[in-house]
């Protein structure tokens, strides 16, 4: 049995560069949209199926997304 040898480095399931640059386009033209309604936008507008949890992964790739407030709660007695 041959062993096929692979041309391509790329994992089979990676997202294209250009298109984690559109991801970012799109975010930035519209900053109000959460990464559940920039994937719907994407995949409406551009015909390009993109998850919301690849766009929040791309986005905080690039540290567009701004990390959370963090509050202590102290009890109250």
């Amino acid at each position: 049995m041959e062993t096929s040898k692979r041309t391509s480095k790329r994992q089979w399931n990676s997202i294209p560069e250009e298109q984690k640059d559109l991801v970012v386009e799109i975010a930035l033209e519209h900053t109000e949209l959460s990464s559940r309604e920039l994937a719907h936008k994407i995949t409406d507008e551009q015909g390009v199926f993109i998850s919301e949890s690849s766009v929040y992964r791309i986005l905080k790739q690039r540290d567009l997304i701004p990390a959370p407030n963090h509050f202590d709660f102290v009890a109250l007695r």
